[in-house]
């Protein structure tokens, strides 16, 4: 009989990856995630059409089908609420008069040594908390999200994301067994993406 585990194996892998990513990172390319989602389903398909599949194909397959339902609530949450977090972000700029930008740049002038340490004035600092206090249970963003902070604020991309990549957590609920758990968010900082407790003990059911 043949066997399918390595390919299956890949693909069990790579979702992993991929749940890893979007409960540890604030910034997902959802266009790519997608694409190779539905190119795992695909080969999956093709191979139980075979009608060839050993014991531990069929136990990486029942895997691989509780990884593909958490992965995509997952990607469906974090989809939403970028979209509402893009909505709140372009109110909080449409609102910065121009009398606060011209204040900044007076700062800017008035006081050369703020342009070059990392202290951010009054005014980017009221952009940022504006946008923030309606975010907070989903401080991140994506690159547009970042390059319009970026743009009002003139800070760098390392400067915003230092302020609103925080700790934050949002609940899924696994349409299977019914089960509500909630993804925590890591700082950036750490070199390696692992799945949280909480989503490795729903996987493990």
């Amino acid at each position: 009989m043949i066997s399918h585990w390595d390919t299956l194996h890949q693909v069990k892998n790579r979702l992993l990856d991929h749940i890893s990513t979007l409960s540890t990172y604030p910034v997902f390319d959802s266009k790519r995630i997608r694409e190779e989602f539905d190119a795992s389903i695909v080969k999956v398909n093709n191979i139980l059409r075979t009608k060839t599949l050993s014991i531990e194909d069929k136990e990486i397959i029942r895997d691989i089908n509780i990884y593909t339902k958490v992965l995509r609530d997952i990607l469906s949450e974090r989809i939403r609420v970028q979209r509402n977090s893009m909505n709140t972000l372009r109110i909080v700029i449409k609102t910065e008069t121009k009398e606060e930008e011209l204040k900044k740049e007076e700062n800017l002038e008035s006081d050369p040594s703020k342009s070059k340490n990392k202290r951010l004035s009054k005014n980017q600092l009221e952009i940022l908390e504006g946008w923030f206090q309606k975010n907070k249970k989903h401080p991140y963003s994506q690159k547009d999200q970042t390059d319009l902070l970026m743009k009002s604020t003139n800070l760098s991309k390392s400067q915003v994301q230092n302020w609103y990549v925080l700790h934050f957590a949002f609940e899924v609920r696994d349409k299977n067994t019914n089960t509500l758990f909630r993804i925590s968010n890591r700082r950036r900082k750490e070199k390696n993406a692992k799945v949280s407790p909480e989503l490795a003990q729903l996987l493990s059911q």
